[in-house]
């Protein structure tokens, strides 16, 4: 054990550090430097990790999920790279179909987690994106999240975990570690009371039948004539849902209450302790919340801090009290070698990222490129990075006006190459031109900048 937690904590310091190597240094190489780092990071890992293979299965492992980690850092700055700024649910798609390939390949528990992790997140990308409005794409959300984590956790049965242990165990995991933040999520987005029923739309029914159906059918290949249980935990969803939308903090508090009785009793009935440790805490965390929002400041302070004391004293005595006698009533009761699929990864993962590459290059190769003037644009966010937001303004009637008015673009600026502040929004700032190129589809994507000054557009250096 001591030596998995070190290799464990090797990959992840492993990953970190090839992040922060390639951050560091990331401003003073040229494109072609660039790729060939990211190619090497992700190919590298995959590689080392298929000698490992016959010696070290942990180590393999390991590092095999580094380079499946390192495939997403690389298909992003690939993107970066040629300042694309296009829709960014598809390299999430990219990204997960080389932890599915991984998972294919291998069949390791990693790449398990990293597809159960990517596609619906792939998925929720694309619906926020698709969605007019965020009242709209949010429930959504959260209900899929739910249901999803549902689904997750109780695909770990004592059938599954005896065909497929690694399977059962990951996926319970995660759904374990995602239930209650999704249902907290369920329960509070609308808490203020913001959000206006409305007559749906089509698309809207789309995305409720999606959220609802996937993860039951999910759970059917799983559980087969059992997914009953998760169509009850669905309607139990969609009633959370409802009561949220329709703003009833009382009510709220009572269904969660109730859903975390059911999820004990669904513990007890297939011998699933860590079902009946969620259900717990589920209903500890509902008592503190209706004590917080609805008793505490009809309380005097100190009156309130006494009764808060004895709950908490009294009520975890019993509750872990319970909780044991719980427990201990369900555990009462119930031909390719592995050198070459490393290979065959690595080559597969790095081809993901060298078509993205390949494919941008194209596009740059073989689209119109024209400069177009810019006007500064340059939004209020925490994180707001080395890089320009400007926004297009050809004059009318110039080459592929439609195609570029007012269409916002982002250019990623290295930090030591270009002054940046100087090119930002201010009184006394160069009047900035842009080179784009116009694909087939899709926004204008900048390739370089220039500053305009006695009729001639000077390029400014950025790589």
């Amino acid at each position: 054990m001591p030596i998995l937690i070190g290799i464990a904590l090797g990959g992840i310091m492993l990953a970190a550090g090839v992040l922060l190597f390639v951050a560091a240094h990331w401003d003073d190489l040229s494109p072609a430097q660039r790729m060939t780092l990211l190619v090497f990071a992700v190919g590298g890992s995959h590689l080392a990790a298929a000698f490992c293979a016959e010696r070290f299965s942990a180590m393999a492992v390991t590092l095999n999920a580094v380079g499946t980690a390192a495939l997403g850092g690389a298909i992003f700055l690939a993107g970066q790279i040629f300042n694309m700024q296009e829709h960014w649910p598809t390299g999430l798609l990219l990204w997960a179909i080389g932890a599915l390939a991984g998972w294919w390949l291998l069949g390791s528990w990693p790449q398990l987690a990293f597809s159960a992790l990517l596609v619906p997140f792939w998925l929720i990308g694309e619906w926020i994106e698709a969605a007019s409005q965020p009242m709209q794409a949010y429930p959504v959300v959260a209900v899929f999240s739910t249901l999803l984590a549902t689904c997750y956790l109780t695909v770990r049965t004592s059938q599954t975990e005896s065909r497929d242990p690694y399977t059962a165990r990951t996926l319970g995991w995660i759904g374990g570690l995602g239930l209650l933040p999704a249902v907290l999520m369920l329960a509070l987005w609308n808490w203020w009371g913001a959000a206006k029923t409305s007559a749906p739309d089509r698309l809207v029914v789309v995305g409720w039948i999606v959220a609802f159906l996937l993860p039951l059918g999910f759970a059917f290949i799983y559980r087969k004539a059992q997914t009953w249980m998760n169509a009850v935990a669905a309607l139990w969803v969609a009633v959370l849902s409802a009561l949220t939308l329709n703003h009833t903090p009382l009510w709220i508090f009572a269904w969660c209450a109730v859903g975390s009785a059911g999820m004990i009793a669904w513990g007890i009935a297939e011998f699933r302790a860590e079902r009946v440790n969620l259900g717990m805490a589920g209903f500890a965390i509902t008592i503190l919340c209706f004590y917080f929002s609805s008793v505490m400041d009809k309380l005097g302070r100190s009156t309130s801090l006494i009764v808060l004391g004895v709950v908490f004293l009294a009520g975890a005595w019993y509750w872990e009290k319970l909780r044991r006698k719980l427990v201990a009533r369900v555990n009462a009761g119930g031909a390719v070698n592995s050198l070459h699929k490393g290979i065959i990864l690595g080559a597969l993962q790095c081809a993901l990222v060298l078509s993205l590459t390949g494919k941008l290059f194209y596009d740059r190769a073989s689209s119109p490129r024209i400069w177009v003037k810019t006007l500064p644009y340059d939004p209020n966010l925490p994180i707001r990075g080395r890089y320009l937001s400007l926004m297009l303004a050809p004059d009318v009637g110039a080459q592929y006006f439609d195609r570029t008015n007012n269409q916002r673009v982002d250019f990623f600026v290295p930090e030591h190459q270009t002054e940046v502040e100087l090119l930002r929004s201010r009184r006394d700032a160069p009047e900035l031109w842009a080179e784009v190129t116009i694909p087939r589809k899709g926004p204008p994507r900048p390739i370089r900048l220039g500053i305009k000054r006695d009729g001639q557009i000077q390029p400014v250096p950025s790589n």
